[in-house]
């Protein structure tokens, strides 16, 4: 505190205490009562850094930076703010914007915004043991922990000389008073005055005479009842010229009165927070001409009945230039004012936490149709919540919050809710918006999920019915034919045989459907942060019930972790996957059905190996995969394993030894009796070469009905049949005939047996080549793979 009248000599004052008091590292400047920190302190920093205190070595720093923050917006903006100070390099500043778009895409809040750890750490490389000082005007609630930000005065020769908000004076053109300032009359030529926290009578207040006021705020301040309250009504001609009233949590009563407010016969902006209720709209009928937004919000208390009543005569809502009306907060408000049709241009509409509406609706009318956004945000313990709310068409719509809500009119809007399940759809060319439509994900919605390039936003696609319309795509990517770059070899070696004819891949999207595509910005992490509750990865493990991947160049599988719905998978032209599902995907209410996968270059399995501790799959009904040429083996095998699987089709995997792998822990019983496949019925394997078992253990099929097999020249194994029912109709077997003969069997006592399958007839088959066409056609496949 300093007991000097101007700037000079509060300066002077300051710096006597620095010389005094060298040990002291944080400096603390309270100004006179109120007024005048942010003037002291920057001709301080204005001093400092000019060349007159190179000849005070007490008051010379080799460093002093002047940190403005009266108008506080977080921790991470003071952090910048100190960076370009210190002008630090251009990678440490990109962190901050690379964090911003982060927090952006989280929808995390500008004033929760931390300090980046990293950036803090250059901060203090770059002072080291530099002499520093920081001047700073703190423009927050709280006092700041510094050396978060990388300055330490306890162990550097760091100095801190700061001051706190409610003494900083001039911000933006407004003139900030603070405290009791019953001896500061005012009569000032200023347009914007801003009175906080002063615990004196409103009778008649200090700014009376300010007669080019424009914008008055007044924050929580106590208005002190006196006994004389009598004054003329000019003494508030001021209110004449009034553009906008700010009343936050203060109760000033003498200031709604009606005298008073004819007076503000300018006023564009009215806006009462914590003071007055929603039915003040009632009084204000007739007069505020001019008044374009009002914001009653936040009431503490309901008001008298006898205090404000709408008349049902002329309407504050008849005022034609009327264009916002925010009344968030009134919990206690049951409809809605019966005049708020007659709002003709009426545009923002915010009923946030009115949760005592009954229904959203103006009695015998209409909300007006000049209404371009509405927000009604059901935060809160619900009290009674409207159950419908009839809106007309409009640019903006947020609603939240909301279970009782069974009626949502729009009347002709693209925006619907049929049975109580919202559908959307959405085109994202950056995987992390994904994170935005996480609130809108509940068990009962229904979503189609586009993530893609910029280029590709716009194209056709399935619509809000997505459940009941089938994936569409555009012309150039209709890669499902399996065609082989090499076929006319395979043709006349192998034949032309429908065993070529690869299944068509599943179109009908289920009600949860993502389609994942090239191009899109960020995908490769969001597939990857399975931990974050709204990420992209969550939302699909989550929620997708349908999912397609197609044309993305990065390497990442899909997420790890539990998934809940996925019914069926389709993943193609993906040349960088190592695996489609990860060891530690876990399905687990045994919900996957259909997995079909396409031109994988490089995966090596579809579920890759790994510690189990929970069966999976156990509803997968369909395998088909085709044109895999480094798969290695399809998935690992254990008890129970794939018990609703009904077909295998794999088509052109040049190198795959095994479809089903042992685990690295396995029960014993698996060796010893086999693994059971009970409900297994086509087997369709086509140019897998390098095949020697389908299973590297004793497969069970007792359901099994067809065998379709060629150019599969190491396979030795074909299913045991143990379990079938006797009188059943032997399965029906078509390969090759020197593959048939090199098989081996069990005998019939395992149910392993040559007759216990029907060979068909092979006609048109050539059958009489060697061993040299098998390795002529691995040399094909190895030399395809290599041009791919």
């Amino acid at each position: 505190v300093t007991d000097a009248r101007d700037v000079d000599g509060a300066r002077n004052d300051i710096f006597d205490c620095i010389r005094r008091y060298r040990d002291r590292k944080i400096i603390y400047f309270h100004d006179w009562n109120g007024f005048g920190a942010a003037p002291v302190l920057r001709s301080i920093a204005q001093l400092l850094t000019s060349t007159k205190t190179k000849k005070t070595p007490e008051l010379f720093y080799d460093r002093i930076i002047y940190v403005d923050c009266s108008e506080w917006i977080s921790k991470r903006a003071m952090q910048r703010k100190i960076a370009e100070e210190l002008e630090l390099d251009h990678e440490t500043m990109a962190m901050f914007d690379k964090h911003d778009e982060e927090d952006d895409l989280n929808g995390l809040e500008y004033s929760s915004r931390d300090v980046i750890r990293s950036v803090s750490q250059v901060i203090a490389r770059t002072l080291g043991s530099t002499s520093f000082m920081m001047i700073f005007l703190n423009g927050s609630d709280d006092e700041v922990d510094i050396n978060k930000f990388g300055i330490s005065p306890d162990y550097n020769e760091h100095v801190v000389l700061w001051t706190f908000k409610r003494q900083l004076l001039t911000t933006h053109g407004w003139l900030r008073i603070a405290g009791n300032l019953s001896s500061f009359p005012l009569d000032i030529s200023g347009s914007s005055l801003l009175v906080r926290w002063d615990p004196r009578s409103f009778a008649s207040p200090p700014f009376l005479k300010c007669h080019k006021l424009r914008f008055l705020g007044v924050d929580h301040c106590i208005d002190k009842k006196t006994s004389n309250e009598d004054e003329s009504t000019m003494e508030w001609a001021f209110l004449h010229k009034l553009w906008v009233l700010y009343i936050y949590y203060t109760p000033w009563d003498k200031i709604t009165r009606l005298d008073k407010i004819d007076l503000m016969t300018n006023l564009r902006e009215l806006n009462i927070v914590g003071f007055c209720c929603w039915q003040y709209t009632s009084i204000l009928q007739g007069r505020v001409p001019n008044l374009q937004r009002l914001r009653i919000i936040e009431p503490k208390q309901m008001a008298e009945t006898s205090t404000y009543s709408d008349s049902g005569g002329s309407s504050l809502m008849e005022n034609t230039k009327l264009e916002v009306l925010d009344l968030s907060g009134n919990r206690n408000m049951k409809n809605l004012p019966t005049s708020l049709s007659k709002a003709s241009n009426l545009q923002m509409l915010i009923l946030d936490g009115c949760v005592g509406l009954e229904k959203v609706v103006v009695s015998n009318s209409r909300l007006p149709s000049t209404l371009k956004l509405f927000s009604f945000d059901g935060y809160g313990p619900a009290l009674c919540q409207p159950s419908a709310i009839e809106l007309p068409l409009m640019e903006n719509l947020f609603i939240r919050g909301m279970p009782y809500l069974m009626e949502l009119d729009l009347s002709g809007s693209a925006i619907k809710r049929e049975s109580s399940c919202l559908q959307l759809y959405a085109i994202l060319a950056d995987a992390r918006l994904a994170r935005s439509l996480r609130p809108l994900m509940h068990w009962d919605a229904c979503f189609y999920m586009h993530i893609t390039s910029t280029k590709y936003v716009g194209a056709a696609g399935p619509g809000l019915e997505a459940h009941s319309k089938e994936i569409i795509e555009p012309n150039d990517q209709q890669h499902h034919d399996p065609a082989n770059p090499y076929g006319s070899i395979f043709t006349e070696i192998i034949g032309d045989t429908p065993l070529g004819a690869f299944p068509q891949p599943p179109t009908q999207q289920l009600d949860c459907h993502i389609e994942i595509s090239d191009g899109s910005l960020g995908l490769e992490s969001e597939l990857a942060d399975s931990d974050r509750d709204n990420s992209l990865a969550y939302i699909m493990k989550s929620f997708v019930k349908s999912l397609h991947m197609h044309d993305v160049s990065a390497s990442a599988s899909l997420p790890d972790g539990t998934w809940n719905n996925l019914r069926w998978c389709r993943i193609e032209r993906c040349p960088n996957m190592d695996t489609v599902f990860p060891p530690s995907v876990i399905d687990i209410g045994d919900q996957l059905e259909v997995v079909w996968a396409l031109h994988l270059l490089t995966a090596r399995s579809i579920w890759s190996k790994g510690l189990r501790t929970y069966p999976c799959f156990g509803n997968l009904q369909d395998l088909h995969l085709c044109s895999c040429p480094r798969l290695q083996f399809v998935m690992p095998v254990w008890v129970p394993s794939l018990p609703s699987l009904k077909t295998i089709h794999i088509v052109h995997c040049s190198e795959l030894r095994h479809i089903f792998l042992l685990e690295g822990r396995y029960p014993e019983q698996i060796v010893i009796h086999g693994l059971p496949f009970p409900k297994l019925t086509t087997i369709h394997l086509y140019n897998l070469p390098s095949l020697q078992q389908i299973c590297e253990v004793k497969m069970l099929t007792p359901a099994l009905e067809t065998v379709m097999i060629r150019g599969c020249f190491g396979l030795r194994r074909l299913p045991a049949l143990e379990g079938r029912e006797p009188g059943v109709k032997k399965p029906t077997v078509e390969m090759e005939k020197d593959v048939w003969d090199a098989l081996e069997w069990e005998g019939l006592v395992a149910n392993h047996q040559s007759d216990l399958y029907e060979v068909t007839p092979e006609s048109g088959i050539n059958c009489c080549y060697d061993r040299s066409v098998a390795r002529l056609l691995l040399m094909v496949y190895f030399v395809h793979v290599v041009c791919a």
